[in-house]
């Protein structure tokens, strides 16, 4: 299943991205798509979710509960707890 997203990124990661649709031949999507999967922190978070499935929402996840407690940040949509954003 693909999903839309909307992200916002700085000037300079915009200016690399289109150089490397234009040098691939390939949209945006397939670009961002093809470079997060090719990351290895992407991939052992990939490994995760293939080893455990999801059932309903992503918040509910034990695996993403687990990952937050481990980090120590706040999930959006955690009853009672704050939000933590991290800065770039």
């Amino acid at each position: 299943m693909v999903r839309k997203l909307s992200i916002s990124i700085g000037d300079e990661l915009d200016a690399a991205l289109m150089l490397a649709t234009v040098e691939r031949h390939e949209s945006k999507s397939k670009v961002v798509d093809t470079l997060l999967r090719e990351h290895a922190v992407i991939q052992r978070y990939i490994e995760l979710v293939r080893a455990e499935p999801m059932k309903g929402p992503l918040l509910g996840s034990t695996m993403v509960r687990s990952l937050s407690k481990k980090s120590g940040r706040r999930l959006h949509g955690q009853p009672g707890r704050r939000v933590v954003t991290t800065a770039h």
